[in-house]
Order: structure tokens, then C-alpha cells, then sequence
């Protein structure tokens, strides 16, 4: 009997668990998925080996993304932020080497980016 109250008390710890990790796995999937930005939003962004905080402005149709981007680990990669508005993508100037920060601004036509930091 005491066994089978283990396995029982061990099984709903097991179902609480994933009832509680799961929504918000679920959410930060949904949030790497469409990282889009739109005007008067700003974000900050972190990957291994990147920093980045950018902010979007819009003015006459058209929308700015601008901030900087900082390559934080020395393993030869180099960080860079990227962005797809109007249909193309907008790239950053590489920062690298590590510590290296540089300023950047992306524009193009709408009212909204898909906005990403990433190293390479």
C-alpha cells in the first residue's frame, strides 16, 4: 500500500510539473518564433555571445529600427542584428571582436519588423 501511494504521490508531482512548465515553454517558444516590433516599441535581446536593445520608430509609412548590438564572448563569432521590413531583410554592421559595440538604424516602408539578434 505504501508503495502504491509513492508511485501515486511521485506521478501527480510528475503531472504538476509539466501542468506548470509547459504554458510558459509554450510561450517562450511563441515569443522566439515572431519577435516583431512595431512603432514606439523597444526590446532588449541576448544570445550566447550577443547583446542588442533596439527601438522602432515610424514616421510618413515608414518604420526605423535603430540601437546597437555588442559581441560579449570571444569564440571567433560576431554579433549582428537583423530585421525583415518591407518585405527584405536589413542587416546590422557585424560587432566583433568581443567587447566590440556598434550603432545601427534600419529602415524601410510599413509599420512593423521581424526584428533578431543573432551571431555568425
Amino acid at each position: 500500500m505504501a508503495r502504491l501511494r509513492r508511485r501515486w504521490l511521485v506521478a501527480a508531482a510528475v503531472v504538476g510539473a509539466v501542468a506548470v512548465a509547459g504554458p510558459a515553454t509554450v510561450a517562450i517558444a511563441e515569443a522566439a518564433i515572431e519577435p516583431r516590433t512595431g512603432c514606439s516599441d523597444s526590446m532588449n535581446s541576448d544570445v550566447p555571445g550577443g547583446l542588442a536593445h533596439w527601438e522602432a520608430s515610424c514616421d510618413n509609412g515608414n518604420i526605423t529600427v535603430s540601437g546597437w548590438v555588442k559581441d560579449t564572448r570571444t569564440d571567433g563569432k560576431c554579433a549582428r542584428v537583423k530585421a525583415f521590413i518591407d518585405q527584405k531583410w536589413e542587416y546590422s554592421d557585424k560587432a566583433c571582436p568581443s567587447g566590440d559595440v556598434d550603432k545601427f538604424k534600419l529602415t524601410g516602408d510599413g509599420n512593423d519588423a521581424k526584428v533578431y539578434l543573432y551571431t555568425s
